[in-house]
């Protein structure tokens, strides 16, 4: 037998405490004292329902309030399924690329709420189905009129309730055009108890509607004036000067809105609305500048992420040399006269005095730990250190996707391809992969401009079939002398080739004498013997070198990474690079 009852739950998020940045001239860190989260953390949620004895059903209702937090982006014309879809963040810099399946499920159910549905329900509160949400049982204990979870259920309840909040969380950073989301947030679950297990059958979002049911207009309005903003800019040559003209084009229509802290409107002065519709009655701030650029890049297709510090926000953009850089257009507008001191600048970058990323006002905050949401990893894209290189064009493509301009090997990665020594599977290189006994006889075989012509079709070990792709690698390494098997005949062609053993065929293909070995690895212990005068002739040949703590790790397995680097050095040394 079961019975019904209907618990409200209230959870206070915890509220950011967004100041919002002034421009000083010549003093660029001062900051003023209002703050974003200007809707009440203690905002009711419906009045609770009592139980109805009459009624066979359980039901239990738990309404989760959470505090706006003014962060957002924007999709613009990319679908958003689409968009936000990349597994590695640093591919979009979304917030939905960092969620857990369940919370990607929260998101795109809350997403999928339209605006007009919000407006149109009772209390603003819609209904949703997520997969991993519905069907959860939670154990609890039953107390009268009240259904708590407890133990397990209580973790669990928990977990679902962070899912849910998360998903709140990373749609504000990611759509800044869904204005009703900067009010207060709450999520619910419905569950029907029976024998202290409750069953979750629905969960819904309730929202506050901060603008007075304006939210749809003023998305249409926001949406329409960034296409704009976009088509203009557009109209530039490459992606640097696209970004820029989006850049001055909002600076160009917009001052900061100093006369709006502390007024009745100010809410108005967080959003993008305020930057991105020209002459009216609001002036933007920090996140109202950031927001409105990431709707405008997201509509011209390039990556931008809003980024906040305890007391401003500013963007993050990815650009055509596949980097991430910081652009700050509050800063950049802060004066009588535009400039572009903060634009596309490196983490490392020193502006007016300071380290970009140690600035107070730019030290990177945890969006979702200040609004109580547990989340693990980093939420913001790695930033080139350096400040973005205009080459007056746009940069090539990247070779391999995986192996970005400002890794410690690009330069290598890109001499042994060009070379020809080694070639990239469906885009990528794979740095961090193993570099097999296979891959190395083929790069040597490339190295030393081998035609492997005559040694196709043939099987010199046992365990390398004549139909394998490095079989006549293989069987020339074998016949050369370069390579030879085990005890047992067999190659073992996909075993890591530890460095040690890379020293002694180089030593033995380059012809390179032992020579005096002067100081030795501090892991000179582990070299084998039989490689011991080969690892050092080859450190003397400028072939390979220690680590920043002077190992050779001789017995190490190599990745394709510090392959790389070894064959570009043998190709500087034999003159071909």
């Amino acid at each position: 037998m079961s019975c019904q009852f209907k618990l409200y739950q209230k959870f206070a998020a915890a509220m950011l405490a967004l100041l919002v940045a002034f421009w000083v001239p010549l003093a660029p860190a001062a900051t003023a004292s209002a703050t974003v989260g200007e809707y009440p953390v203690d905002s009711a949620p419906p009045e609770a329902v009592e139980a109805d004895p009459e009624d066979g059903a359980a039901e239990f209702e738990v309404i989760v309030s959470s505090e706006a937090m003014e962060v957002g982006q924007g999709t613009g014309l990319i679908d958003s399924s689409e968009y936000f879809s990349a597994s590695n963040a640093n591919v979009d810099g979304s917030m939905y690329s960092r969620l857990s399946a369940r919370q990607k499920n929260c998101y795109n159910a809350l997403q999928n709420i339209s605006v007009d549905r919000f407006l149109s329900a009772s209390g603003h509160e819609v209904e949703v189905s997520i997969a991993g949400i519905q069907g959860q049982k939670v154990a609890g204990t039953v107390f009268g009129s009240t259904f708590t979870p407890t133990g397990a259920g209580k973790a669990l309840y928990d977990a679902l309730q962070n899912d849910m909040q998360a998903a709140v969380v990373a749609l504000r950073l990611d759509r800044p055009d869904m204005v009703w989301l900067h009010g207060g947030v709450w999520t619910a679950m419905t569950f029907r108890v029976s024998r202290g297990v409750g069953t979750v059958e629905s969960a819904s979002y309730q929202m506050e509607m901060p603008f007075n049911g304006q939210e749809k207009t003023m998305q249409t309005q926001m949406l329409a004036a960034a296409r704009d903003i976009a088509r203009q800019a557009m109209r530039e040559p490459d992606t640097y000067s696209r970004v820029k003209a989006a850049h001055d084009i909002l600076a160009q229509q917009n001052q900061y809105g100093h006369s709006m802290l502390g007024s009745p409107n100010e809410k108005y002065a967080h959003v993008a609305y305020s930057a991105l519709i020209p002459n009216d009655a609001y002036d933007p701030v920090c996140d109202g500048y950031a927001k409105a650029l990431k709707m405008v890049l997201d509509e011209m297709g390039v990556p931008c992420v809003c980024v906040i510090s305890p007391t401003h926000m500013w963007n993050n953009v990815k650009m055509d040399d596949g980097l991430w850089y910081n652009v700050d257009l509050t800063w950049d507008d802060g004066s009588a006269v535009l400039d572009w001191d903060y634009f596309l600048v490196g983490s490392q970058t020193v502006v007016a005095g300071h380290v970009y990323s140690k600035e107070p006002s730019h030290v990177e905050q945890d969006p979702f730990t200040e609004s109580g949401v547990s989340l693990g990893g980093a939420k913001y894209p790695k930033k080139n250190t350096k400040a973005y290189v205009y080459l007056g064009r746009e940069y090539p493509p990247l070779r391999y996707s995986d192996v970005p301009r400002d890794a410690w090997f690009y330069d290598k990665v890109e001499t042994v391809s060009e070379l020809g020594y080694f070639t990239g599977n469906q885009g990528r290189f794979t740095p961090n992969g193993a570099f097999t006994r296979a891959q190395f006889a083929a790069v040597m075989a490339s190295a030393l401009g081998v035609d492997l012509t005559p040694y196709k079709g043939k099987s010199a070990f046992s365990d390398v079939p004549a139909n394998q792709w490095y079989a006549a690698a293989a069987n020339w390494a074998k016949q050369s002398g370069m390579m030879s098997g085990d005890n047992r005949g067999r190659f073992r062609p996909n075993a890591t080739i530890t460095k040690q053993e890379i020293c002694v065929v180089l030593y033995n293909a380059l012809g390179l004498n032992s020579g005096d070995i002067g100081s030795f690895f501090a892991d000179d212990y582990q070299i084998a013997p039989w490689a011991r005068y080969q690892v050092y002739a080859c450190r003397e040949a400028g072939l390979i070198s220690g680590d920043n703590m002077g190992k050779v790790n001789p017995q190490k397995g190599t990745v394709r990474s510090e392959a790389a680097t070894i064959f570009a050095a043998y190709a500087q040394y034999t003159g071909r690079a």
